[in-house]
């Protein structure tokens, strides 16, 4: 067989104004959304695009339904737009 799996630890994905915070028992990692280029929705992930290498994927399997998957897209898209309109507003 060669299919290669791994254990990872359970995660919790918190969107917040700050920006969207990755945590677990081994630490807490928040990307700001100053940082975060892209909010997609792939086949098998939502995915916050950092840089053209860099990706936090969060499974879909993660979501009670469908429903909960917009709702959290919508919702991260709405707080990159906010920064979005924050950075152009400051110049």
């Amino acid at each position: 067989d060669d299919n290669l799996s791994i254990q990872t630890l359970p995660q919790r994905v918190t969107l917040s104004s700050d920006g969207v915070t990755f945590s677990s028992d081994a630490g807490v990692l928040l990307y700001r959304w100053a940082f975060i280029r892209q909010v997609v929705r792939g086949s098998r992930y939502v995915c916050f695009v950092l840089t053209p290498l860099d990706r936090m994927h969060i499974p879909l399997r993660a979501f009670h339904d469908d429903k909960q998957v917009q709702q959290f897209i919508s919702t991260a898209q709405s707080y990159l737009n906010g920064q979005s309109a924050q950075q152009s507003g400051s110049a």
